[in-house]
């Protein structure tokens, strides 16, 4: 005696499989897209904090380049001045005609760099005015 077998042939799972494996592509897409922008916005409020202390140490060469001026009112920017382990670069002081003193620094930290010119009065060094020039 031969049996034969009849598989129960109905499909009716089949849009339920290809709907779940549609669904489950799209979530997965969707919460890839989510972890870059966030993984990208902490490099952006990296980058932000890197350019803030590139300000403040240019802002700090600028103030020990007043200090040294006030020591020795001939000091001439001939080397790089070093704050707490960074780096930061006096690239000019001009003595102008109408008793000013122009002073400008950089600072540069991880690539974020900041350049601020101050000017001060030449007689008590006081600042007259201060610009972050882009």
């Amino acid at each position: 005696m031969i049996m034969s077998c009849n598989f129960y042939k109905n499909e009716d799972g089949y849009m339920a499989l290809v709907s779940t494996i549609i669904v489950s592509i799209l979530l997965t897409g969707l919460t890839a897209t989510l972890a870059t922008t966030g993984y990208w916005a902490r490099f952006d409020i990296l980058n932000l904090q890197y350019k803030t202390h590139s300000y403040w140490l240019a802002q700090s060469c600028n103030n020990l380049l007043l200090i040294a001026l006030a020591n020795n009112r001939e000091y001439a920017v001939n080397e790089p001045i070093h704050i707490n382990g960074d780096t930061c670069t006096a690239s000019t002081i001009t003595h102008n005609p109408d008793s000013t003193i122009d002073l400008t620094s950089t600072g540069i930290i991880q690539g974020s760099s900041s350049t601020i010119t101050v000017k001060a009065n030449t007689a008590d060094l006081s600042l007259i005015s201060q610009k972050e020039v882009p």
